[in-house]
Parts: C-alpha cells; structure tokens; sequence
C-alpha cells in the first residue's frame, strides 16, 4: 500500500510527442539558420554596393550620385 504523504507520479511522455518535440526543435533551427544567411547575403549586397541608385551607375561616373548636395551655412550667390 502507497504512502499518504507521496504525490502521485505523473504518467511517462509518450515517444510520439518526444519525436514531435524534437522535430519543431529541428524546423526551428533550420528556420534561424535560414533567417542568418539571408542576412548575411544582404549584409554582403549591402556592403559590395550591388542594391540601391549607385548600383546602377557605370564606374565612370566616380562620385556621381544623382543628386544635389546642399552644405549648411553657404549662399546660393557666393558673396
């Protein structure tokens, strides 16, 4: 006869639900994997300048970027 003062054990997990476990484990892991190397390859995009405007500008054109650049404190007339 079982003592009074003991708590029942709960019953053992089944393997169904062990492999289950283990698999969202796996697809989880595969899935940050995923995500870091589609960051890396714009991370390396990004840095190699083969996204945006200046991507598409022939390498004759230097610094050209299309734009107008207005610096603070100077006059239109250069007086």
């Amino acid at each position: 006869m079982g003592s009074f003062f003991k708590a029942p054990k709960p019953p053992r997990e089944s393997q169904e639900s062990i492999d289950a476990r283990n698999a969202e484990k796996d697809r989880l892991a595969k899935e940050q994997a995923d995500l870091a190397a589609i960051g890396a390859e714009k991370d390396r995009k990004r840095k190699s300048n083969m996204i945006g405007m200046a991507s598409l500008q022939d390498d004759e054109l230097g610094g050209y970027t299309g734009f107008k650049k207005k610096k603070m404190g100077t006059s239109i007339t250069g007086a």
